[in-house]
């Protein structure tokens, strides 16, 4: 079912907001979780990291599934065999049965900077500080964890290779066995491709995005049954029919079954709607997504979708594509920097939205947040469960979920989850300002996880010495949905 264009959480939909949540240093055991109410995702444990300074990357990219978590730390310095390796990242693996952390993992070839995507390579937006950008990207599945790594610097299959900045590369974990990671590189890779921007994984396919690659590209893998590796499928990646420098066509994806769809993010064209004419490059980063459907041994062209609305509507950097999620025959697609859904809204206010395709009968709708303020980037994180939809605001303002109008929250963050006609608003129980909470989603296996930026609860490293707050990543987990 498709959702119209009206603001959210009007007269009968649910709103909630959750109850003090359990605050668990990462490492820690005791920790338990409460039943889900009947309205809402129930009461979440808060996770953040103990053993180390508080860390603001801590969270910036999530992976669940019904009983593990895996959260990235791509600025953490770690400890390699040839010393000390600087923003290089580090990944924390946790079991959800009890919330203790199962263990630390740092990339077999950590160096200097894999955790930090030059700021040039990215849009020039406020939605986009490289602060928050998820410069390592995670996928998991029941026996995989994926890893993607856009500031690797290798030039080859050998990981120390590091001739060619920023090539990209991505890494694959058998969840029984962490000691022997598959390691894959773009067949030629290339400076500044950004190979591993872009994720997706539904088995026996990995989809892998390298936006920064001339025009963008998507390289699809599939999984051998008989020695477990990923092979690449075809002897060339998946590109737009209309590839342009400087779109990211590859940074939003997500495959399921014989559907593909690839997020361009930064694409130009003014059209609207589907099959428009690409050839108008006017309408900067209004964005587009691509649809391919899976043809005996490609991955076939199937649909150029662009934002319902016109593009001089929506304006420039509607980044429509930023994410993209498949809910069997619907795709949901996040456009952060929307301005509208109609012209009976807000002028001038990029509060964002999501577009809604339906698939079967290809009709697009529009969902805008229930918020009159004017960036909450409505449409950053977009991920399914089942029927389910759970859309991210990371800078919405409300003051708490009974209020999603009232603007004294100031980016605070919210989640929105969309189900059939109904729909739920979700703040922490204590919006805090500038916390950006929804910043990261994960969802899968009926768990639900987010993070926040926010003051340091650690002992110890509550302030600096100077007495100012220190910030760090939180992860919320919420208990399992039914």
């Amino acid at each position: 079912m498709l959702w119209g264009c009206s603001p959210l959480l009007e007269a009968g939909d649910t709103t909630f907001e959750e109850q003090s949540p359990q605050h668990v240093e990462a490492g820690t055991p005791e920790a338990s979780v409460a039943p889900m109410g009947p309205a809402g995702l129930g009461i979440p444990v808060r996770l953040e990291k103990p053993d180390a300074p508080p860390d603001p990357s801590f969270g910036t990219a999530l992976a669940i599934t019904s009983n593990t978590l895996v959260v990235a730390a791509p600025f953490e310095n770690v400890t390699t065999e040839r010393g000390i390796a600087k923003r290089a990242g580090a990944l924390y693996v946790f079991d959800l049965e009890d919330m203790s952390r199962e263990r630390r993992l740092v990339l077999p070839n950590a160096d200097d900077n894999d955790g930090a995507v030059p700021t040039e390579l990215l849009p020039s937006d406020v939605l986009t500080p490289a602060t928050k950008w998820p410069t390592m990207r995670l996928a998991m599945s029941d026996q995989l964890l994926v890893v993607g790594v856009a500031a690797d610097d290798s030039a080859s299959s050998d990981p120390y290779d590091n001739s060619a900045p920023e090539s990209g590369a991505v890494w694959i974990y058998d969840r029984n066995d962490y000691d022997h990671p598959q390691y894959l590189k773009a067949p030629d890779p290339k400076v500044d491709a950004l190979f591993g921007g872009g994720l997706a994984l539904s088995e026996p396919w990995l989809a892998i995005g390298a936006p920064g690659e001339s025009g963008g590209a998507v390289y699809m893998y599939r999984r051998d049954p008989l020695d477990g590796q990923f092979k690449a499928w075809g002897s060339e990646p998946v590109k737009a029919p209309n590839p342009t420098g400087g779109d990211l066509f590859g940074l939003g994806v997500a495959v399921d079954g014989e559907r593909l769809v690839v997020g361009a993010v930064a694409e130009d064209s003014d059209g609207t709607g589907f099959d428009a004419d690409p050839s108008r490059d006017v309408s900067l980063a209004s964005g587009a997504a691509y649809f391919y459907r899976l043809d005996g041994e490609q991955w076939k062209f199937e649909k150029y979708v662009k934002p319902l609305v016109n593009t001089s509507v929506t304006g420039p950097a509607t980044f429509f594509g930023f994410d993209v999620a498949i809910a069997g025959d619907t795709v949901a697609i996040g456009a952060p920097g929307a301005r509208v859904c109609g012209l009976s809204d807000k002028p001038g206010a990029n509060r964002g939205a999501v577009f809604l395709v339906d698939t079967v009968q290809w009709t697009e709708e529009c969902v805008a947040p229930d918020t009159a303020a004017d960036t909450v980037a409505f449409g950053w994180a977009v991920h399914s469960m089942g029927d389910r939809i759970f859309v991210s605001a990371p800078f919405d303002s409300s003051k708490g979920a009974g209020a999603p109008s009232d603007e004294n929250g100031s980016v605070s963050g919210a989640i929105y989850v969309l189900q059939g006609s109904a729909r739920a608003f979700v703040k922490l129980p204590v919006p805090i300002a500038n916390s950006t909470f929804g910043l990261a989603v994960a969802v899968a296996g009926g768990r639900v996880a987010a993070t926040a930026l926010e003051p340091s609860r650690v002992a110890g490293f509550e302030t600096f010495p100077d007495g100012g707050i220190e910030i760090a990543g939180a992860v919320y987990v919420y208990p399992p949905l039914d």
